[in-house]
């Protein structure tokens, strides 16, 4: 699991965000954890896709609170 989000973290960088998005994808389905959609939102933004930028914030700070 830490070479998928440390991929999707260089492909970022790098602004490929739709690259990031699918490996941040792979670690939430691998370990759903709050950082993984966070992290998404914030490719997703870079993309000026609101709608997931926002779902996925919300899913992140939602998964903090269990």
């Amino acid at each position: 699991k830490g070479s998928v989000t440390l991929a999707g973290k260089d492909l970022y960088k790098m602004g490929m965000y739709q690259s990031a998005i699918e490996d941040f994808t792979q670690a939430i389905n691998i370990n759903d954890k709050s950082k993984y959609y966070i992290v998404r939102a914030n490719a997703y933004e870079k993309l000026g896709d609101m709608e997931n930028y926002i779902l996925n914030n919300t899913m992140g700070m939602l998964k903090t609170l269990n």
